[in-house]
């Protein structure tokens, strides 16, 4: 469920902060509503639920976060050292970041000493069962190809319940693409507060970076929907994953940007998944902000809304040492372990790592009505069939659920496949993770199975 025509799509490590070209804007231009961000920046604040701003008249957004103490103003310093202080973590080398791990549709190799031995190979789930036995019971038949899972299950007036199978609700996964959705939490929070709106331009942003680009007048709003006409990801990626065990490895943010701008464009307002639309719009956001994608991610999504255990990891060496030397890996999809991966330039599309106790929590977040991390759910389009549609970087089915449609939005790693779904009316929930790749189908199956009441227990 990572998009109406998806397949797992590869996400780099990457160093760098933005192109010098980038330096000296000083401002963001106006664009309808769109409003003026001078450096140094102050965050607006927002006011609870009171604050709204209204995009066509599709969208109200509300405060996504409650408001907190105010911090200290920015210091006065030049764009350039804005820029690099945002985007560039002090640890971050291009040596280190080529040794991590490319994922996607390429199945890597074995991966030396550092995949944990005791883990089972894949198709041997594993017999360690943690947390809600009936549940597991329940899910048991539906994980026959995998090794290590945890889920979660949100009922409408009841705790989550958790299960798992070598994990447990606390165990790190990666999640893939379901960092999509908390990427789009980020713009609907920066629209409430008045950073930018839905229909603030690519141009709006980058100013004369940006003229003549196919991509000059595309708005935020097209970004966060896959309308964008982007590609995926760049035409020659697909010859260097058959080739290359990391192809995207030295992509930093500005790489990003100037491939975005370079890029071709067709099949605009077409819904067609795309990866490098979502990291584009992750780190414009946070451009016009003065901050790299993860620092205001942490500041304004994760840590409000108590997700302390999902974090998105800079370098292979900051990985190691935040897991004392042993993070979670996984399988692809031969039974091979792959190495975890990090990076940059490419993370607001697929780079989180998580777990199911944190998903759990933000899901209750999003069911949870009137509730201002809720904002940003109303459709903004659908296909021609009517059946499927995209909120901000959610996807709607309507199709086997039309009076109450599923959320959802799926991720894939070279290791790792992850799903969460919701619907708001019945307030039913799940998250799936699982150390494995490839599992796309069997997740999707569990998802109409707990959206159908089929779930046991």
């Amino acid at each position: 469920m990572e998009g109406p025509q998806v397949s797992p799509c590869a996400v780099p490590t990457a160093i760098g902060g933005w192109p010098s070209r980038l330096t000296g804007r000083t401002m963001v231009r106006h664009h309808d509503q769109c409003a003026t961000a001078v450096v140094p920046w102050t965050p607006q604040r927002g006011t609870g639920t009171n604050a709204s701003m209204k995009h066509s008249g599709l969208l109200t957004v509300n405060c996504l976060v409650k408001e907190k103490p105010s911090r200290t103003r920015h210091s006065p310093m030049t764009m350039k050292n804005r820029i690099h202080e945002a985007c560039i973590p002090h640890d971050m080398t291009r040596r280190g970041m080529l040794r991590a791990a490319v994922w996607g549709a390429v199945a890597l190799g074995t991966w030396g000493t550092r995949v944990r031995a005791e883990e089972a190979p894949q198709g041997t789930l594993s017999t360690d069962i943690t947390g809600d036995e009936t549940l597991a019971n329940a899910l048991r038949p539906h994980l026959a190809r995998s090794r290590r899972v945890a889920v979660a299950l949100i009922e409408p007036g009841q705790p989550p319940r958790f299960a798992g199978f070598g994990a447990d609700e606390n165990t790190e996964f990666e999640i893939g693409s379901v960092t999509k959705p908390l990427t789009g939490a980020l713009l609907t929070d920066a629209v409430n507060n008045g950073v930018l709106t839905l229909d603030t331009t690519v141009q709006d942003i980058l100013g004369g970076r940006a003229a003549g680009s196919a991509i000059a007048d595309v708005r935020m709003v097209e970004l966060a929907t896959h309308t964008c006409g982007l590609p995926n990801f760049p035409e020659e990626m697909a010859a260097r994953m058959a080739t290359v065990a990391n192809p995207l490895g030295p992509y930093s943010p500005g790489d990003v940007v100037r491939t975005a701008l370079q890029s071709p464009v067709t099949g605009r307002g077409k819904i067609s998944y795309c990866s490098l639309g979502v990291a584009l719009m992750g780190h414009l956001v946070a451009f016009v902000q003065g901050r790299s994608w993860r620092d205001l991610l942490a500041e304004r999504v994760l840590g409000p809304l108590g997700l302390h255990h999902t974090w998105s990891p800079g370098t292979e060496r900051e990985l190691y040492a935040r897991t004392g030397g042993h993070p979670s890996t996984g399988t692809n999809a031969n039974g091979n372990p792959v190495p975890p991966w990090a990076c940059t330039g490419y993370a607001p599309a697929g780079m989180l790592r998580s777990n199911a106790a944190d998903l759990a929590c933000y899901l209750e977040h999003l069911i949870g009505a009137p509730n201002p991390a809720a904002a940003g759910l109303e459709p903004l389009v659908r296909d021609a069939s009517g059946q499927t549609g995209y909120a901000v970087n959610w996807q709607m089915d309507f199709r086997d659920f039309a009076d109450d449609p599923v959320y959802s939005h799926g991720g894939a790693t070279a290791g790792f496949s992850a799903i969460c779904a919701f619907q708001r009316k019945s307030r039913r929930g799940v998250v799936v993770l699982d150390a494995t790749a490839g599992k796309r189908d069997e997740l999707q199956g569990i998802v109409k199975l707990v959206m159908g009441g089929g779930i046991a227990g």
